[in-house]
């Protein structure tokens, strides 16, 4: 596992390799750019220079919870033929749980 930092001439990036293959890249505006196959090789790696780095790791892999807009919530009930209150109150306790269970 390395961690290297990149600054070269208007581009600044954080990286963390495990072997040759880049798992991070966190570039200068924040985004963060993960290997297709990052949880495996989170999982898989070698950690033995730094043992929190796959809790740290893992903790970045979470995703924030994006819920849905008022817009979208009305356009699904529309969609689905039901615009009545308790089809809302459903929607909205259904998406609850759901970032309940992954946030």
């Amino acid at each position: 596992m390395s961690l290297g930092i990149n600054n070269t001439d208007e581009t600044f990036s954080l990286e963390v390799k495990l072997m040759d293959n880049e798992v991070l890249r966190v570039t200068q505006d924040g985004q963060f750019i993960w290997h297709p196959d990052a949880d495996r090789m989170i999982e898989e790696g070698n950690f033995n220079f730094n043992p929190a780095m796959p809790h740290i790791l893992r903790a970045l892999r979470k995703r924030e919870w994006v819920g849905l807009t008022d817009k979208e919530a009305m356009q699904i009930c529309e969609d689905c033929g039901c615009l009545s209150e308790d089809w809302l109150v459903l929607l909205d306790a259904i998406e609850a749980k759901l970032k309940e269970k992954n946030t």
